[in-house]
């Protein structure tokens, strides 16, 4: 039995009403507590919700609206931390050593420091980053695979 299996039966039968949808059993939850006058715990129980997750619901409701009962997305907050610049720069570094058969992505990483610091460009990404930027790009030389002693 899942958590949502518990829900009031006036909504469990509204075929509007999708147990799914955790933003709208929150709203639910929320609209249940104002207009029926029952108390926070007595809610919470038939939605199945801590006391915690229902302040925290009805904080973000009452500050962004709908929004605020959106689930989270989990992944950066920020920009990504690639720029344009950045990754003009490390193409045209792996275009220049295209031909080189002894020119390694680590050599490539180097240089990018290098020339960075030299355009006063603050470099915030590793070299696994300028990895994928490569594959992306089909640059991408794979290294060869250490052998193990068997």
């Amino acid at each position: 039995m899942t958590e949502k299996d518990h829900l009031p039966q006036a909504l469990a039968r509204n075929p509007f009403y999708k147990k799914e949808d955790t933003a709208q059993t929150k709203y639910e939850m929320l609209r249940m507590e104002a207009t029926a006058k029952k108390p926070v715990t007595q809610v919470c129980k038939e939605f199945s919700y801590t006391r915690k997750i229902f302040y925290d619901a009805k904080a973000r409701y009452e500050n962004d609206g709908m929004a605020g009962l959106l689930d989270k997305v989990p992944g950066p907050k920020n920009p990504l931390k690639v720029t344009d610049q950045i990754e003009e720069l490390v193409l045209s570094i792996k275009r220049e050593h295209l031909n080189d058969p002894k020119f390694k992505n680590s050599h490539l990483y180097e240089i990018l420091k290098e020339e960075c610091a030299a355009r006063g460009i603050l470099l915030t990404i590793s070299q696994k980053t300028v990895d994928r930027i490569l594959l992306r790009n089909n640059l991408h030389i794979p290294r060869p695979r250490s052998k193990k002693n068997s």
